[in-house]
């Protein structure tokens, strides 16, 4: 299966400049004086419109009883529903402001909205901002045009009064593909196919401490959104904030339990946001207990004081002081690291454990473990480790042993971390355009909700990575093999979500088949599996389910005699009962580096 590629816009545009001069308002909150205060933008226009209501439900319930806490929520549903200002109290649910559908991907109506909900609030209320949504880090889709303030306005100190700035529309100077990323952001609007970066967010909150006046970080800034725990968002972010909270593993679908978090707020009056960054932290523990929730999730809030991006570009310039022979060693030892975010991002802290051993340099050790350290203690609050035995820290950090450097580095090296760290400098300087070998990996793949857009004769099976909403794939099926497909057709298919496993080399992938083969010993063997790996293999949900009753069957043999092998079994059965439901099982060889 291999990877589309889709071209970008190209050009630079200027808008006209904001109107910076207006008298900001106020609503007329019920409760200005409350004691806490959430105030989140709610990215609804999408498949997740119908978690909305739920969500303000469970902040409501959690609010019951008393006054302490206000939550003002920008809700967008898009198209006919729209977008409302609501404020959620003790009392109920109310619509303050009613309007139509904005585009959640532009900042304006972001600033627009968080100049008001700020204004509206006393100074000695303390302020979490939240966003939620769809989320995907600094990596993920193409995004080609982001709509941000000058980088000198960026640089001011908080609520700076900005009286001449120019929005600037920018466009990717030219076609770069998807596997160049770009910072994607948060909350994506069907409706428009805008996406907030995080470049974009930084710039609306600008605008919005600016027209207030406001130059104290709010107590807690947070991301009920998926993969927006990285060095490049906290660094992108952490100006504005006492602490920053994020994940970077997905969210469930369900997000934070809002009413857990306003609970034990109400219950133990934090009076101070460490302390309140903490209850977060123990609201989402217990919302997706790691011993007995399937999916590994992970959240993390730090201290925005801390030094770990000043130790970090002490490890950067540590690196490129290494001789040239030491940097196929630190390329090669890159490899074993685990991809956490699309393949492009891996763990902070392992990513520097890694370089400073392997360069086995004094200075470069020294370096790595004050950084360590500064981690460590900027952490306010983890939750517990992630189900699936790999380690995390919190944060993300982009591997260099991946993507395309060149086309990520026309956009990384304008990034707030890379200012302060010099990473991609680092990364050019070790890797320059080295790239690790191609590799054969064995791929195991289920599709969810998969639907059929376009009949047609297709050469090979293509696969669109999945990013924000729908995702699309182009199945080729061999005529040798069309009876294992059942009735699918050949064609352009769209999928709501995938699911896959695989192994980091076709000796790793072909022993793991062998195994799947042996199994049955003097019964015939898993002949679908032998054919994938010369193949690639489409099953239907009628042979899906036959695979799983298959796996079933054996699963005490392996337990018995194959105990090394139970992670991957139990992977491959899990992705075969997906497909049962009416999904596709894909299985064959994909090129990846």
């Amino acid at each position: 299966m291999t990877t589309h590629f889709r071209p970008a816009n190209t050009s630079v545009q200027e808008m006209k400049p904001w109107e910076l001069e207006a008298k900001p308002e106020k609503l007329k909150l019920s409760n200005p004086n409350a004691r806490y205060a959430i105030i989140i933008v709610m990215g609804g226009d999408g498949n997740l419109g119908n978690q909305v209501l739920p969500d303000l439900i469970e902040m409501e319930t959690g609010i019951i009883g008393g006054d302490e806490i206000s939550v003002v929520a920008l809700a967008d549903l898009g198209g006919e529903a729209g977008t409302a200002i609501i404020e959620v109290t003790a009392d109920g649910r109310r619509v303050l402001r009613a309007m139509s559908s904005i585009d959640t991907g532009d900042p304006r109506p972001i600033a627009s909205f968080l100049t008001l909900a700020l204004n509206s609030y006393s100074k000695d209320t303390k302020i979490a901002l939240g966003f939620w949504g769809h989320g995907a880090g600094v990596f993920g889709d193409l995004d080609p045009k982001e709509n941000l303030l000058p980088e000198e306005l960026l640089e001011m100190p908080l609520g700076t009064k900005l009286t001449e700035a120019m929005f600037l529309e920018h466009y990717l100077s030219e076609p770069v593909p998807i596997k160049g990323y770009i910072n994607k952001g948060m909350l994506p609007d069907e409706s428009t196919g805008g996406i907030l970066t995080n470049r974009e967010l930084s710039s609306a909150l600008t605008v919005a401490f600016s027209k207030i006046g406001r130059t104290e970080p709010v107590d807690l800034l947070f991301f009920d959104t998926c993969q927006n725990g990285a060095v490049e968002v906290y660094a992108e972010m952490k100006r504005y904030c006492k602490v920053f909270i994020a994940s970077c593993l997905s969210i469930p679908g369900l997000g934070w339990n809002y009413t857990w978090f306003l609970q034990m707020t109400r219950r133990y009056l934090p009076d101070n946001a460490d302390t309140w960054g903490r209850l977060a932290i123990s609201a989402y523990d217990k919302a997706y207990d790691q011993t007995l929730f399937p999916q590994p999730v992970q959240l993390v809030a730090l201290n925005s004081g801390s030094t770990i991006l000043e130790k970090f570009r002490r490890v950067a310039e540590e690196l490129k002081k290494l001789p040239p022979e030491d940097h196929e060693s630190l390329l090669m030892a890159s490899t074993a690291l685990h991809p956490i975010v699309n393949n492009e991002s891996v763990d902070v802290c392992m990513m520097a454990m890694m370089l400073s051993r392997t360069a086995g340099k004094e200075e470069v050790q020294k370096a790595a473990e004050e950084f360590f350290a500064a981690y460590q203690e900027a952490i306010v609050g983890i939750s517990a480790p992630p189900n699936d035995g790999k380690p995390y820290s919190g944060l993300t950090i982009w591997c260099p042993r991946l993507g395309d450097k060149v086309s990520v580095g026309k956009y990384y090296q304008d990034l707030r971390f890379h200012k302060e760290t010099g990473w991609f400098d680092a990364v050019r300087q070790l890797w320059g355009d080295k790239k690790v070998q191609k590799r054969t990996e064995v791929v195991f793949c289920c599709l969810i909700k998969p639907e059929l857009v376009e009949e047609r004769e297709v050469k090979e099976t293509l696969i669109q990575p999945p990013g924000f909403g729908e995702s699309h794939i182009a199945i080729h099926i061999p005529e040798e093999f069309r009876n294992w497909a059942g009735d699918l057709k050949e064609g352009i298919y769209r999928f709501t979500g995938c699911a896959q496993m695989s192994f980091a080399n076709i000796e790793a992938g072909e022993s793991f088949v062998k195994l799947l083969c042996s199994i049955r010993r003097k019964e015939p063997e898993f002949t679908s599996f032998e054919v994938a790996l010369k193949h690639d293999l489409v099953l239907d949900s009628k042979f899906a389910r036959r695979v799983r009753f298959e796996l079933l069957k054996y699963e005490g043999i392996v337990l018995d005699e194959f105990p090394d092998a139970i992670e991957a079994y139990a992977a491959l059965r899990k992705l075969a009962e997906r497909a049962t439901d009416g999904g596709i099982l894909l299985m064959g060889t994909s090129e990846a580096e």
